[in-house]
Formats: structure tokens, C-alpha cells, sequence
């Protein structure tokens, strides 16, 4: 045995990669398809639950997955809660109507408003000075 490397007891079993394909086909076809009003959430869950028991993934491996991906999921969370306060505020209708009302009733009109704002937005974002 080579030094420095781990003993065959130590190393995790080879799960068959077509098991964990089906796992994840199956759960995103779950989330996609939703039977019976089963939320996103419960299928990932239920996911998550299926590749534990099947020993595609071992509690141990946990740590190591939080360590890759705490920064995106917080993110994410973030992100969510922030659209869903400003969503209650109700940002996104003010700001529909006002670039409906801006484009004149034209679907052109309403593009060209927003490719406008998006441009002045990029303008602004680069400079120290501000606008």
C-alpha cells in the first residue's frame, strides 16, 4: 500500500452513478410535475431522504457540501426573501405601471423605456461621481 493513502476500509463504497442519476431525474420530475400539490420543497426533501437511505450521500459528506455551497445557498435565500418583501411592498406593479404608462400603451414604447433605464442604470453604476 502506498503511503499516504487511505486503507481500503476507509474508503466510501462506489455507489452505481446510474443510481444517483435516477435519484436526481426522479426528484426534479417531482418538482417539475408537483402530483397531488406536493411542493418543491417536500420533493427535494423527499429527494434528499431517497439518496441518503440509497448511500448515494453519507451525513458525513455534509460538511463538506456546506463548506462548497454556503455562500451560493445564502444567496439565494437572500435573494428570495428580498423579492418577496418588495413583491409585498408592491415594487414590481409600481414600477410595471410606470413603464407601461412611459411606453404610451406601445409594446415598442415599453422596450425601448426599459432598454433606456437599463443603459442609464450601467452609466451610472460605472462612474464614482453618480449621475
Amino acid at each position: 500500500m502506498k503511503r499516504g493513502a487511505p486503507s481500503p476500509a476507509a474508503r466510501p463504497a462506489k455507489v452505481p452513478v446510474m443510481l444517483a442519476v435516477l435519484i436526481v431525474l426522479g426528484t426534479v420530475a417531482l418538482v417539475v410535475w408537483q402530483p397531488r400539490g406536493l411542493g418543491a420543497a417536500r420533493a427535494a426533501t423527499l429527494g434528499a431522504v431517497v439518496a441518503l437511505l440509497a448511500g448515494v450521500v453519507h451525513l458525513s459528506d455534509l460538511p463538506t457540501l456546506w463548506g462548497a455551497t454556503w455562500n451560493a445557498t445564502l444567496t439565494l435565500v437572500g435573494l428570495i426573501v428580498l423579492s418577496l418583501l418588495l413583491d409585498a411592498a408592491g415594487l414590481f406593479r409600481w414600477a410595471a405601471l410606470h413603464v407601461a404608462r412611459w411606453g404610451a400603451g406601445v409594446g415598442g414604447g415599453c422596450w425601448r423605456c426599459w432598454w433606456g433605464c437599463a443603459r442609464w442604470w450601467r452609466r451610472c453604476s460605472r462612474t464614482t461621481a453618480g449621475c
